[in-house]
Formats: structure tokens, sequence, C-alpha cells
């Protein structure tokens, strides 16, 4: 089968997840052509894959809606590398705020000499 240009990026996709992808393919488009499947058919195939009964389940639901072998690659949890929940301002804000905690928690001010070591103590962003 030859990688489609949709679905979850197959071209950046690594030839270990592609080759995961087309294994479960191969178990989970049988399954998802049949309307009604049998908890034992579900358990067959969960442990065919190495997985849950649930995720089984999940990988149907995605695939019957985009029946393409990219829509079974395997993803990682939670939000991408490097994004953020809060807009920039509210991050910058938030930021400022725990640095002047921070700064305030050591008990020392900032630009002063630190008693300890002698060393200024930096100025929060």
């Amino acid at each position: 089968m030859t990688k489609p240009s949709n679905a979850q990026s197959p071209h950046a996709a690594s030839d270990e997840a592609w080759a995961e992808a087309v294994r479960r393919e191969a178990v989970i488009r049988p399954l998802a052509a049949v309307p009604r499947l049998s908890k034992a058919a579900v358990d067959v195939a969960a442990r065919s894959l190495g997985l849950s009964a649930p995720r089984v389940y999940g990988l149907l639901r995605v695939f019957r809606r985009q029946p393409v072998t990219a829509s079974l690659l395997p993803t990682q949890p939670g939000p991408t590398k490097g994004t953020r929940r809060l807009a920039g301002a509210v991050e910058a804000k938030i930021d400022a705020a725990i640095g002047r905690y921070t700064s305030s928690r050591s008990g020392q001010r900032s630009g002063a000499p630190c008693a300890r070591c002698g060393k200024i103590v930096a100025t929060p962003a």
C-alpha cells in the first residue's frame, strides 16, 4: 500500500511507525467492515496487536472516520512539544509574577549582593 498524503502526516512518520500502522490496518480493516462486533473479536484483535480492548475500539472509531493506513499511526499522548496553552501575554505575566515571588522568597532584593556568596542577585525579567 502506498503512503497517502492526508491523515496524520504520514510523510513525517518513521519507517517503524509506518510499519506499525500497516500491521494495525491488517487487523483493524476487517473489523471496521463489520457493523456489530462481538467482544470476543475485539479481544482477539487486542491480543494480536498487543493493545487493550478500549484502544482497539478507539482505533476502530478513527479508522471508520478516515479509512486510510495513516489514521492508525502511533501517536504520542499530550500536546505537541513546544506548544503553549496560554497566550504569550498571559505567559509573560505569569513568568513575571513567578520571578517576583521567587526573588522575594530568597529574602534578597534584586540587584543586591547575596549575604552568603557576595554575588549580585539577578533582576527578574
